[in-house]
């Protein structure tokens, strides 16, 4: 589209103060104010103007869908006003009233006073928050400690083969162990050891009943791990008829969705001076994760405008869109599918990590 157009035809010369970048609307608007005259096919609505000509935001959100044995998420994206009628399919248990309570939330270290940046975290640009890392933003609280005489002994997170593995060696130990540190473990009298400590080789009818012991009792604290006190928290669980041992249990993935509009800039960092629920509105009360939580168009308006409002922030259309290059023309629909399609998908390879974990529930 612009492949033959002089750069002064935009730009200004180089020997003038002001900046090379054309920044008045006009030079968008031009075309993207009567679009569906240029294209009567488009599926872009006409802008004028940010204070009272801008379509509603659309948002991009994360969709489930089942392929080669396993859960996979597609990008999809969701027209302004249809937002009241989707929800985020994160698979989280999580409420931000409970953990922005203003009287604190419980923890092992007693009550703690929460706020939006204990979790939420700004990447080195400013612009994008950080993945949410269980170990670091929840483990303090959420702990998966196994033995409440060494707490730094722990079962990993995100893998029952690794959790039922560790819970095991665990209590191969246990079984081995001397009966001279019985009382200093606390441990009960009536447990299989080994007699006196002795180095002898096991038998094999004693080998069977240790790996009987040991099975049985990691299952056991494996089901209160998963069903009853740390995963279950967060995580839909289900149980999987048929199977046996720690396969029995299915841990539903977790996607959060972390581009929700791939298409548009915005600094965290130049809006510092503004609470965050200032943007997004009612997240001190929401209960539940797949609330969709990002502010409507009409919230920014409150303290953005078009050119022609002095009152508000005058807002151009590069403060928050990147111009379309040669090659990129939204105008050729084949162009501007390839162009959706590549952002969508660097979205998907920068963001998403699909778990391998067959989808046994499906």
């Amino acid at each position: 589209m612009f492949e033959h157009t002089r750069c002064a035809g935009c730009h200004r010369e180089h020997n003038e103060p002001s900046s090379l970048v054309q920044r008045d609307q006009r030079f968008c608007t031009d075309c993207h104010g009567e679009l569906d005259r240029l294209k009567k096919d488009t599926e872009l609505a006409n802008v004028t103007d940010f204070s009272n000509d801008h379509p509603g935001f659309r948002l991009t959100l994360l969709e489930p869908f089942f392929a080669q044995q396993q859960t996979q998420w597609k990008p999809i994206r969701i027209e302004s006003d249809a937002r009241s009628t989707v929800s985020e399919h994160s698979s989280l248990q999580f409420s931000h009233k409970q953990h922005l309570d203003p009287k604190g939330i419980r923890s092992p270290d007693g009550d703690q006073l929460l706020g939006c940046d204990d979790c939420h975290r700004l990447n080195t640009s400013g612009r994008e928050m950080l993945p949410i890392v269980m170990e670091e933003h929840c483990g303090s609280c959420h702990k998966l400690a196994i033995d409440e005489n060494d707490p730094d002994k722990r079962v990993p997170h995100g893998d029952l083969a690794a959790l039922y593995d560790t819970l095991k060696e665990c209590f191969s130990l246990r079984y081995l162990e001397p009966l001279e540190q019985a009382d200093a473990l606390q441990l009960s009298e009536d447990m299989p050891r080994r007699p006196g400590g002795n180095k002898r080789a096991l038998s094999k009818a004693e080998q069977k009943r240790a790996l009987d012991w040991v099975d049985k009792q990691s299952l056991l604290v494996a089901q209160d791990i998963i069903e009853d006190r740390v995963c279950i928290d967060c995580h839909q669980i289900s149980r999987i008829q048929g199977a046996s041992g720690i396969e029995q249990w299915y841990v539903k993935p977790v996607v959060l969705n972390m581009q929700w509009m791939p298409f548009a800039r915005f600094d965290h960092t130049s809006h510092a001076s503004e609470s965050c629920t200032n943007c997004h509105e009612n997240a001190d009360q929401s209960t539940t994760s797949s609330d969709i939580l990002m502010p409507e168009i009409e919230t920014c308006q409150e303290c953005h405008g078009g050119e022609n409002q002095p009152d508000k922030l005058v807002s151009d259309c590069v403060m928050c869109h990147r111009f379309h290059l040669p090659g990129r023309g939204l105008l050729d629909e084949k162009e501007r599918a390839t162009s959706i399609k590549e952002s969508l998908d660097e979205m998907k390879n920068r963001e998403v990590s699909a778990p391998s974990d067959t989808d046994k529930n499906h």
